[in-house]
């Protein structure tokens, strides 16, 4: 009878000691399922977001770095802005240039000048040789050697305002 008592006190010490671990791991997550329970009441608000993409979380936080790095160029930028704006204040015109002013456009309106006639050399070096073969053409017609020259030949203003005149009332008829 000892014997069944002791066995039935180791047992009901198992039992105890069962029964302490569950209610010393109780303890230990009760803190843990209450937030969790707290989380879900919370969250239960946001039901709707589960129509989100996957990896949206992953694009956002890339996005909030991004927009970090932006904003830390956007301050380097501002302060690049603000020496230059010191640099142009600084800036200031020569008091002796406006008596030059005029000078200094002339030299301006004469390199557009020679630039454009340096464009144009070409196509009048083109025209002077088409001039010059069609002078030819009509040296050889007349028989002219090809350096005679052919102003003794020439008619006169009279002559020719005289024959522009016949052709046109020729072609008035």
């Amino acid at each position: 009878m000892a014997q069944q008592s002791y066995e039935a006190l180791l047992e009901q010490a198992r039992g105890l000691s069962k029964s302490s671990s569950q209610l010393q791991r109780l303890l230990r997550i009760h803190p843990l399922i209450a937030e969790l329970t707290e989380s879900a009441r919370a969250l239960g608000d946001f039901d709707d977001l589960t129509g989100f993409a996957p990896g949206l979380q992953h694009r956002l936080a890339n996005s909030l770095a991004r927009t970090a790095v932006e904003r830390q160029a956007l301050v380097r930028a501002r302060a690049t802005r603000g020496r230059l704006d010191d640099r142009r204040a600084a800036l200031a015109v020569n008091p002796d240039w406006p008596r030059f002013e005029d000078r200094i456009n002339d030299v301006n309106d004469k390199a557009v000048v020679v630039r454009k006639a340096r464009q144009s050399l070409p196509n009048r070096r083109r025209e002077l040789a088409d001039s010059e073969a069609q002078l030819q053409t009509l040296r050889s017609l007349i028989g002219l050697a090809p350096a005679t020259s052919l102003e003794p030949i020439l008619p006169s203003p009279a002559q020719l305002d005289a024959v522009q005149r016949l052709a046109k009332d020729a072609l008035e008829r």
